[in-house]
């Protein structure tokens, strides 16, 4: 890397941070190209329904020819929640990004190379989904275990970047590594397991709440096939 690339990245860091003092929440939910993981192929439907930006097609597709059980029922229920939420595929969306959610346009985007693949479609429709339970069903018991989290977070974290509001929070907790190591180290007296753990525990419940299976402890470091995706898509 050379040094002006360098300090690109710094001023863009610097633009980040100066939004998060004021108490703005980032603008996107990003999935980098090295953190997709979950190998699960792609029908060519699924993939022709991206390339054309149907959202809704896509996810009917992967409910349908899914070799994964556990996958067709995950894309059936995003799909009945993607309500007005828009998808756009992007030629070098950048910055290492295979996909990213912005909650204040409702939109998803996926890089056309690296994006167009099973774990970020449904990386980046579980933001659009958990944004929006999270705004409509404040009470639940995932989201309520998620802001005990948040709050853990707020009073443990040596800096305020990512713990402004919890929307912000989410954003660095699934898309920042920095920040993903930081949770990785705090563990608190009601847990044995990390922060980081909890936080994917906990949206892995908001993921089993609306697919109609029973939650998990987020004390548990048991993990099922099913659990385990779901916390892959969210790691």
């Amino acid at each position: 890397r050379d040094a002006r690339a360098a300090l690109r990245d710094f001023a863009v860091f610097e633009e980040e941070m100066s939004s998060a003092y004021k108490g703005k929440p980032l603008k996107d939910f990003s999935l980098t190209t090295d953190a997709v993981v979950l190998d699960i192929p792609m029908h060519p439907v699924v993939k022709a329904s991206l390339m054309n930006g149907d959202l809704k097609g896509a996810l009917a597709g992967l409910q349908t020819t899914s070799p994964n059980i556990a996958i067709q029922k995950l894309a059936g229920t995003l799909l009945n929640n993607v309500g007005t939420t828009k998808l756009q595929i992007v030629d070098k969306l950048g910055r290492g990004r295979a996909g990213t959610f912005s909650p204040t346009t409702n939109t998803i985007k996926l890089d056309s190379v690296e994006g167009t693949n099973v774990h970020t479609l449904l990386h980046e429709m579980t933001h659009a989904t958990v944004s929006a339970e999270i705004e409509n069903n404040s009470q639940s018991s995932p989201v309520t275990s998620l802001k005990k989290i948040f709050n853990q977070a707020v009073d443990r974290l040596d800096t305020v970047y990512g713990t402004q509001n919890i929307d912000e929070f989410m954003s660095e907790a699934m898309s920042n590594p920095q920040f993903q190591e930081k949770l990785s180290k705090i563990i608190t007296k009601d847990s044995s397991l990390t922060l980081l753990q909890r936080f994917r525990r906990a949206i892995g419940n908001i993921l089993r709440r609306i697919t109609g299976r029973p939650l998990v402890s987020l004390n548990s470091d048991a993990l099922t096939e099913v659990n385990s995706i779901f916390e892959q898509l969210v790691a």
